[in-house]
């Protein structure tokens, strides 16, 4: 089987992206139809990938696989995407400004969680994940002619291009210690007996803290919350859900694989960082007005619930975290509709605009 046939998925998302781009650069579209079309393909998409009653584990390189762990955030990343589109396409239909470019992005973002799923090369790693950032950072700033955009796109960029450089950095010193950077050769050598050294352990110290500010863990979570509000309703969709989503399968990927032998020295620092990210997140949630800085706030906690479960160094630390983030995306993205339908209404996005929801749309109340 062709590396091809293992990548096909991803490979129809990048057509789709780039058929998006050049078909909106020669005509004008139909935003909300175009949206609604691309939701469609990928909830094929999705479908297609639930039909696969065996994951596909034709092409079994050592820096891909397609496994069950895998196909399941595979299936879950495509559910989303599809339904972040869809939450687009209607938001652009409101607002009428151009969006193309801005469904290009999602798809390739898209993208970049699919091959998350799968890496098992810290060079495969680097690329997906700068490919879901980099398209997220110019995807807070849509619309540029509303207020705050721009300034949560910076904000997410100078965090982003921090954790990039501590990325790469570490990166670096665990190929000049163990002379490679696929998974097994890399747990092989954190396996042997013997101490860890000064630039492994910076290796993997500067990697986890990338991550840190990534999925938004203390002491990096200084961004989600101004750019929960800064962004688009959508876009915040996407960082809440998929984005988060995306990040903890690669982290689980690394601790459950690579730094799997170095597990009794990270509990402890895993332990402080869950712990004191619940405690910031509960605590500055308690003095936010605004419903979307409040989701940023809560993004923040339930970071920290989902690191408490891999301290552990049994066999369901990863099921445990796939169970909740199941439940964690869905009840996220239906929060984010409410939001959606209540700004469409003309209450904002104030804690005010709870106000007697009971009374004026029961059904909104009760999701």
């Amino acid at each position: 089987m062709s590396l091809l046939s293992t990548f096909h998925v991803e490979a129809i998302l990048v057509g789709l992206a780039l058929a998006t781009l050049v078909v909106g650069s020669l005509r004008a579209l139909d935003s909300k139809g175009l949206g609604r079309a691309l939701a469609g393909a990928v909830f094929v998409l999705f479908i297609y990938s639930v039909s696969l009653q065996e994951p596909d584990l034709g092409v079994q390189a050592q820096a891909y696989r397609v496994d069950e762990f895998a196909l399941l955030f595979r299936q879950l990343g495509l559910l989303t995407s599809a339904l972040v589109l869809l939450l687009a396409a209607e938001y652009s239909g409101r607002i009428r400004y151009p969006a193309p470019e801005q469904y290009a992005l999602l798809l390739l973002a898209s993208t970049g969680m699919l091959v998350l799923s799968a890496a098992r090369d810290f060079i495969l790693l680097f690329v997906a994940l700068e490919l879901l950032t980099t398209a997220s950072y110019v995807l807070v700033a849509f619309p540029r002619n509303e207020a705050g955009r721009v300034e949560a796109s910076v904000k997410y960029l100078t965090m982003g291009a921090l954790s990039t450089a501590l990325i790469a950095y570490g990166i670096s010193f665990i190929f000049g210690t163990t002379g490679s950077t696929s998974y097994d050769v890399v747990r092989e050598v954190f396996a042997r007996p013997g101490e860890l050294d000064a630039a492994q352990a910076l290796g993997v110290a500067c990697v986890l803290a990338a991550f840190a500010f990534k999925l938004a863990a203390f002491p990096g979570h200084m961004w989600a919350p101004d750019v929960y509000q800064g962004a688009s309703l959508p876009i915040t969709a996407f960082l809440a859900t998929g984005s988060k989503c995306a990040g903890f399968v690669a982290l689980l990927r690394l601790l459950f694989d690579p730094f799997l032998p170095l597990h009794p020295q990270l509990a402890p620092v895993l332990l402080v960082v869950a712990g004191a990210t619940v405690v910031w997140g509960a605590f500055g949630a308690l003095r936010q007005t605004d419903l979307r800085r409040l989701l940023g706030y809560s993004s923040i906690t339930h970071t920290g619930y989902l690191l408490f479960a891999t301290v552990t160094d049994r066999g369901d630390g990863p099921t445990s975290v796939q169970f909740y983030l199941i439940q964690y995306v869905f009840s996220s993205l239906a929060f984010l509709i409410v939001l959606a339908f209540l700004s469409r209404g003309g209450r904002g996005y104030g804690l005010a605009a709870l106000k007697g929801l009971n009374r004026d749309a029961p059904w909104l109340s009760w999701m």
